[in-house]
């Protein structure tokens, strides 16, 4: 004679299923037994269990809303390359003018409000770093200074020219 290669209890859905499945699946039935008739349906809404559904698990911490939307907040204005963005900036005339534009540069900023691991080389070790020059620099190279100051200022394509505008200047559309 043939034995069955399944039980004859369907495991219910869920954490009830689970539950059962970890309390050794109370239904009386055996690998050996022949398969039963299917069970009838489970109730659409269930009676809670013992303890709440969870089976024996600790219960997860709640969760700080005004963080988590400072932090979605801050997310959401975070500068993403070559993303659309609202400038404002001054024009030819001296008037203030603000204008959709294409975001070119500026959004690699290092992260300095959090140390992440491995991100720093070891306590004691000198990194090479260019020279760096004595005087003050010379007035022609100073937009071209602007342009490596990346943490204060970024550059935006608006109407076809390339502008260097500082970042609070600039936003996310």
């Amino acid at each position: 004679d043939l034995a069955p290669s399944r039980s004859a209890r369907r495991k219910l859905p869920g954490a009830e299923g689970r539950c059962a499945a970890g309390a050794g699946a109370a239904g009386g039935s055996s690998p050996t037994t022949p398969r039963a008739a299917l069970p009838p349906a489970a109730p659409a809404a269930p009676a809670a269990l013992k303890d709440g559904g969870r089976c024996g698990r600790q219960e997860r911490p709640s969760i700080d809303l005004d963080a988590l939307d400072q932090w979605e907040s801050r997310r959401g204005a975070r500068l993403k390359p070559y993303m659309r963005v609202k400038a404002s900036y001054v024009k030819h005339g001296g008037g203030q003018a603000e204008a959709a534009g294409t975001l070119l540069t500026g959004w690699g900023v290092p992260n300095r409000l959090a140390a992440v691991p491995h991100s720093l080389p070891p306590e004691g070790v000198r990194r090479a770093q260019a020279p760096r020059p004595e005087g003050p620099v010379p007035i022609g190279l100073s937009e071209a200074e602007k342009w490596r100051d990346s943490e204060h200022f970024v550059g935006v394509l608006i109407h076809g020219a390339e502008r260097l505008l500082p970042r609070e200047w600039v936003s996310p559309l």
